[in-house]
């Protein structure tokens, strides 16, 4: 970060051999002063009544140095009364050296990715990725040759959290950058910016407002996070705390508005309109209707085999259908398979046996699921036609 500045443009605020401690630390608010070679702003405090400031040219590299010795005194250390800097940060200046030990955010959230990878699905890691990209990028402290925010984002989403080799050396001095420039794990001990960082996480790249279940999915992925962080450079973790400080927004998950469920006329119409799509049609045919008619998952349809998963009877009793495996859209960048559809097991090893699901087949909907069983079709409609090739 660019030192302090004075009103004549020198640094302030020098580190100083005479320590006089204390404890009685209080903050200001900043100052904003608008002169005739462009806008300040003076990060103010003051160390046992004594007022100190800093001033810089910028709002963001204020912000930053507010929130660092705001951090230092929540932390418990003490000031300097004639310097009113942290201790710590003078004598870390004077040895020339920071403290090797203090891990740092972006350090920490390779560790966790290390750790947990093996365990997560594609798009378990793919949301944890989208997450870490956007608290990374805040909780960096400004510096000269500062990357932009595009640049930012390919490297941490794209490379450093995907876990690809070989970046190409433009991104290789970025993710150098953000490694130089990251704040200490311990930073997040401060209540003020876990409450940035819960807002970061509710502002999509446009800065408007995500949606709550957004919200709500980053926010337990960011828990999931500093709680890995316990013991090994946080105390606590202080995202619950912050939370109950914070504009909440109310989630839909659970929640299903009938003006957006399709309804049988609606469901029939699309069967007969894919029947129309060429080879593919008994395929999409019975696709949809068990999407439909037995409530699956369309990663759980694409898995469906009539010799292995499917009993259906020859009359309109119940059939049975046995899920063990999903196959959700993942994308290539993102699947252990390399495919964009990443196979795995629907339930843990030990909950296999649980009763299956069971659905009751209609005349000309679900008997589709044998295509030579259709004995006939409405008028051809007039939709567009799917290619032929590639899987559902």
């Amino acid at each position: 970060m660019p030192g302090p500045l004075d009103r004549d443009g020198q640094s302030s605020s020098r580190p100083s051999t005479e320590l006089r401690e204390s404890f009685d630390v209080r903050f200001w608010k900043t100052r904003i002063y608008k002169g005739r070679r462009g806008q300040t702003y003076a990060v103010r405090w003051t160390v046992e009544g004594k007022e100190h400031h800093e001033t810089y040219q910028t709002k963001a590299h204020a912000s930053a140095r507010f929130a660092e010795l705001r951090t230092y005194a929540r932390q418990g250390v003490a000031f300097s009364v004639t310097t009113g800097l942290p201790v710590q940060e003078i004598r870390n200046a004077e040895a020339g050296t920071t403290d090797e030990n203090q891990v740092s955010w972006y350090q920490h959230t390779l560790n966790y990715l290390a750790r947990r990878r093996e365990g997560l699905s594609g798009n378990s890691l793919r949301s944890i990725a989208e997450t870490l990209t956007t608290v990374t990028i805040k909780l960096l402290t400004p510096g000269p040759r500062q990357p932009t925010d595009v640049l930012l984002r390919e490297a941490l989403y794209g490379w450093a959290y995907r876990n690809r080799s070989e970046p190409p050396a433009e991104l290789v001095s970025v993710l150098d950058w953000i490694a130089a420039h990251s704040r200490p794990l311990a930073d997040l001990a401060d209540t003020d910016l876990v409450l940035d960082v819960l807002e970061a996480l509710a502002r999509k790249l446009d800065g408007k407002r995500a949606a709550a279940n957004t919200i709500a999915r980053k926010r337990a992925a960011l828990s999931n996070v500093l709680d890995y962080g316990i013991g090994r450079g946080l105390d606590t973790n202080l995202l619950p705390i912050a939370a109950k400080m914070w504009n909440q927004p109310k989630t839909t998950e659970g929640i299903v508005d009938p003006r957006v469920v399709v309804n049988r006329r609606q469901a029939e119409a699309l069967l007969t309109a894919v029947s129309y799509q060429g080879r593919v049609g008994p395929r999409l045919i019975a696709f949809f209707a068990c999407l439909y008619y037995a409530g699956l998952r369309p990663s759980e349809a694409v898995e469906l085999r009539e010799d292995l998963n499917i009993d259906l009877p020859e009359d309109d009793g119940w059939g049975t259908l046995y899920l063990h495996r999903s196959a959700p859209t993942v994308g290539t960048g993102w699947s252990r398979s390399g495919r964009r559809r990443d196979p795995r097991e629907t339930q843990a090893p030990g909950q296999r046996h649980r009763p299956p699901r069971s659905l009751l087949p209609r005349p000309g909907a679900l008997l589709a699921l044998a295509p030579g069983r259709v004995r006939h079709r409405p008028r051809r409609p007039t939709v567009p036609r799917l290619p032929r090739r590639g899987s559902l």
